[in-house]
Parts: structure tokens; sequence; C-alpha cells
């Protein structure tokens, strides 16, 4: 039998001290996870509602450029028009 205060019966305490920190901190290493998942499924809702948000602003601006690139386009294509007919009719 062993007697209180023995190195085996510290050995033993000290094993089962260690083997109840490793389980306490497995559980809190899961919590952790489990927090984070449910953080990261809320970034990622909010950040598709971001994304849908830019996407109109990017197609509003983008329909802006067009029709500035279109309104210079047509401008350009009558001025030419009438330089060909200046130059071809000589």
């Amino acid at each position: 039998m062993k007697k209180e205060g023995s190195t085996d019966t510290k050995i033993d305490e000290l094993a089962r001290m260690v083997a109840q920190g490793f389980t306490e901190t497995q559980k809190d290493i899961q919590e952790l996870r489990d927090e984070l998942k449910g953080d990261m499924k809320e970034l990622r809702e909010e950040l598709k509602g971001d994304m849908k948000f830019l996407r109109g602003d990017i197609d509003i601006m983008l329909d802006h450029h067009i029709g500035t690139f279109r309104k210079d386009y047509d401008e350009l294509a009558a001025r030419v028009k009438k330089l060909e007919q200046v130059v071809l009719h000589q």
C-alpha cells in the first residue's frame, strides 16, 4: 500500500492533474472552434450583403462610364463623317 505523500502518490496526482488539464484544454478549444464557426458564418453573410450592395454601385458607375464613352464616340463619329465628306468630295 502506498503511504500518503510518497513519490508514487505524488506522481499519480500529477498524472491526474495533467490529464484533467488536457481534458479541460480540449473542451476550451472545442468551444472556441464552435464560437469561431458562428462568427465566420455571420461574417460570410455580412460580406455577401456588402458584395451585392457594391455590385449595384459598380453597375451604376459602369453605366455612367459607358454612357460617357457612347456620347464621345457618337460625337467623334459625326466629326469623322463631316471630314470624310469634305475630303472625298473635293
